[in-house]
């Protein structure tokens, strides 16, 4: 066999031997993929590796289902500050939307969602407006439920706050968010919001905020308008221990965020919010606003 012919043999077999290994590889690769998006053996591996990785962190027992469709018998989230504990957790999820920038869950769902609080630390009492509260890629939340979400703190028997029943629905583009509904029952009334914020400065804000409660003191409606800079509340209130309006201007990141208040109450009965206090109804009338020295002056 001539020398060239030779030679051209010895390049080709050169050159076949690294696609071979890369089309082994790349299909090794796929494979391991498949089995870990469609097999519960494969997102159980998956789940023990974060287990594993985040050094107790993150915990995970009783995973079940495919990549897309999970349930967690109970989902562990720790740190110094702050543990979170989610039972029975359900997750439906379109994974394939992460491609084009989105994310996009048909149903999440959780029979009991709990918050401890581990921080001895004092809460900031001042913080700064965000430079930007825009998402890296779009969300969709079509619908969320929790059947018992609770918070604890300080290592306490009972819960600071406890709420049945929540469900909410989210949308946003990235740079627009939209709370399309958010529905819940507390030991205050039923509540109920819905909401829009734009992530660029100044963060305009649009929300309407119920809370029902006819056995104890009525209907308050809450309308929200303004900016995270300048931020106008208007509260309305028509219950039987109370009726009237509530106006505010706040800036809420600064020193002083009250700018203006204006209050007119009919029939208060101060029993409705402390059961010590006897029966009787009371006017309040205030009309304050924030002078050339920031402190608030007018009528009461």
């Amino acid at each position: 066999m001539p020398t060239s012919v030779k030679h051209k043999q010895l390049v080709k077999r050169f050159y076949q031997w690294p696609i071979i290994i890369l089309l082994v590889i790349s299909f090794a690769i796929a494979a391991t993929g498949y089995w870990i998006l469609n097999s519960t053996s494969g997102l159980q591996w998956l789940s023990a590796s974060v287990n594993r990785i985040s050094s107790g962190t993150i915990s995970f027992e009783g995973v079940q289902g495919k990549f897309n469709t999970i349930h967690v018998k109970n989902a562990t989230f720790t740190n110094n500050d702050l543990q979170l504990v989610i039972h029975n957790l359900e997750l439906n999820w379109q994974p394939n939307q992460l491609f084009s920038g989105k994310l996009f869950v048909n149903h999440v769902s959780a029979n009991s969602i709990t918050f401890y609080s581990f921080s001895s630390k004092q809460p900031d009492s001042h913080s700064d407006l965000p430079e930007d509260l825009q998402l890296p890629i779009a969300v969709t939340i079509q619908n969320l439920t929790v059947s018992n979400l609770s918070y604890y703190s300080d290592n306490e028997d009972t819960p600071d706050f406890a709420a049945k029943d929540l469900a909410l629905q989210l949308q946003s583009n990235g740079q627009h968010h939209r709370l399309i509904s958010f529905d819940m029952h507390t030991e205050l009334g039923t509540v109920n919001a819905s909401a829009e914020l734009d992530g660029h400065h100044p963060f305009n804000l649009a929300a309407q905020i119920g809370l029902d409660n006819p056995s104890h003191w009525g209907e308050l409606k809450a309308t929200l308008s303004g900016s995270l800079e300048r931020l106008n509340i208007s509260l309305n209130v028509n219950g039987t221990g109370i009726t009237g309006d509530i106006n505010t201007q706040l800036q809420p990141y600064a020193t002083s965020p009250i700018k203006a208040l204006n209050i007119s109450l009919d029939y208060f009965n101060p029993a409705i919010i402390f059961s010590d206090l006897p029966n009787t109804k009371l006017s309040v009338f205030a009309d304050l606003n924030k002078d050339s020295v920031k402190k608030l002056i007018g009528e009461m």
